[in-house]
């Protein structure tokens, strides 16, 4: 463990107002010797229609700045931090072009052992690192749910799954807004966070 690339990258993450810019700071060489699980993004495609901002670390940039405005409202800043930089690690190995289109299917199941493995190399602190992998496997899936305007029973089974509800919905969040021209979130979250006050009244009362 590099104390001194974790002490660097953990201030990164927690003190900067957009810690894209340590990142793109660092020379190529750099970076693939420090973070190669983040290096390899430069270049993976995503979706024009969908990703303005092109390559999968362009996207990781914007979401790790998004999440950084939101990191005061955490109940774990620097786990959320960590998860919004590793939630696309397995595009890296899901992205495909199929039929014209580019897809990364089962990429968030994909990149929970290279999260893993990125997150071992700088630190000990085993719940963090299960926080991070839990979120990485449900990143996606607030924002699925609300698309589909799926019933409660489905949302509540999603809370009951992750580590933790209120952070998982910031990084749903900060992975939608890290894009170029995002859609409107407003409805999204209004359902989301219904979503969580029923499923938090529901554990209360069943406490």
């Amino acid at each position: 463990m590099d104390k001194d690339t974790t002490k660097t990258l953990f201030e990164a993450l927690l003190q900067y107002e957009k810690p894209s810019l340590y990142f793109n700071t660092l020379k190529k060489e750099t970076l693939s010797d420090r973070f190669p699980e983040l290096a390899r993004l430069r270049g993976i495609p995503q979706p024009p229609e969908h990703h303005k901002e092109g390559d999968v670390w362009n996207h990781t940039m914007l979401v790790i700045d998004e999440a950084a405005k939101l990191r005061d409202r955490s109940n774990y800043p620097l786990g959320l931090m960590l998860s919004a930089l590793a939630h696309d690690f397995g595009k890296y190995c899901t992205t495909d072009t199929i039929n014209g289109h580019i897809h990364a299917y089962g990429h968030e199941r994909a990149g929970i052992p290279i999260a893993g493995e990125f997150l071992e190399r700088y630190t000990a602190d085993v719940a963090l690192i299960e926080y991070v992998k839990n979120m990485c496997k449900l990143h996606m899936r607030p924002n699925m749910l609300a698309a589909q305007r799926a019933g409660q029973k489905a949302v509540n089974r999603l809370f009951r799954e992750s580590a933790d509800p209120e952070d998982l919905l910031l990084l749903a969040k900060a992975d939608h807004l890290g894009r170029i021209d995002p859609p409107n979130y407003t409805l999204t979250e209004i359902y989301l966070r219904n979503g969580l006050r029923a499923f938090l009244r529901s554990a209360e009362r069943s406490n």
